[in-house]
């Protein structure tokens, strides 16, 4: 098992979005292509991708504006869940926080218990449960 930070190719970015998208985090609609994914890594942002062998199992997505990190598209893939794959990111995933000396910000479904379970795990708290997330397309 192997962890790769911020070390991507389009054909890696195909098997992330792949992840993405059987685990229903990242759809089409959403815009978040390979150039975009590149955007965000050189203005501070950070790719993670759990390896199994030469299969990518798990990954997350974190940009940086600068004020804070956002922890986005995280998955690990579907067969593969219930592993402790998704510790292992979320891990590096606050290791990169810690590192920056960052706040991080994430979204997650009300109904999606299993990530809420891990997020909170590693201290992620609902403290903006009055606001609504809103987005203009």
């Amino acid at each position: 098992m192997t962890t790769i930070i911020h070390d991507i190719n389009p054909e890696l970015f195909d098997h992330i979005a792949n992840i993405w998208q059987l685990t229903g985090v990242g759809r089409p609609e959403r815009g978040d292509t390979y150039d975009l994914v590149l955007k965000t890594l050189d203005h501070g942002g950070r790719i993670i991708i759990l390896m199994e062998g030469e299969k990518p199992v798990g990954t997350a997505w974190i940009t940086n504006d600068a004020r804070r990190l956002y922890l986005h598209h995280m998955a690990v893939l579907p067969e593969m869940q219930g592993k402790g794959y998704g510790q292992i990111v979320m891990q590096d995933a606050i290791r990169y926080a810690d590192e920056m000396k960052m706040q991080m910000k994430l979204e997650v479904h009300k109904d999606n218990a299993p990530a809420r379970h891990i997020y909170q795990k590693y201290g992620f708290k609902t403290d903006l449960a009055a606001y609504r997330v809103m987005i203009r397309r």
